[in-house]
């Protein structure tokens, strides 16, 4: 079908880097796959955690073309660097500290409180 409207490619953000949808630098895309691989590895890679990556590649950038060029790094790139760390780190944080985050996969991460250690505890002694 010559006509058919074309699709983006579908990622699984669990298990796969999803390529960026801006063309980077050398630098850049290594910003961008190093945040993807580790919030992939802690299982925090949204959507919206990959355009905050998105921008954190595209501030990096921008500092090494400049940097290169012998220019004046303006102060909204840097912002843009800043804030796009801190909401990364909020994220992995987050992550981290969630009750899901920090328990081993299958695992009820409430299983030793509550009414289920109640009924286990009358029904074993």
């Amino acid at each position: 079908m010559p006509n058919a409207p074309k699709t983006a490619p579908v990622h699984n953000l669990r298990t796969q880097i999803p390529d960026p949808a801006i063309p980077l630098l050398e630098a850049g895309e290594k910003v961008y796959r190093e945040w993807c691989e580790r919030l992939i590895e802690i299982g925090g890679l949204t959507s919206i955690a990959r355009e905050h990556i998105e921008n954190l590649a595209i501030a990096t950038d921008e500092i090494h073309l400049r940097r290169e060029q012998g220019k004046v790094l303006p102060r909204a790139t840097m912002e843009l660097r800043r804030s796009a760390t801190l909401k990364l780190e909020k994220i992995v944080g987050d992550v981290r500290d969630s009750p899901q985050g920090a328990s081993p996969k299958g695992e009820n991460p409430w299983a030793p409180f509550g009414f289920a250690k109640r009924a286990r505890d009358a029904r074993h002694g």
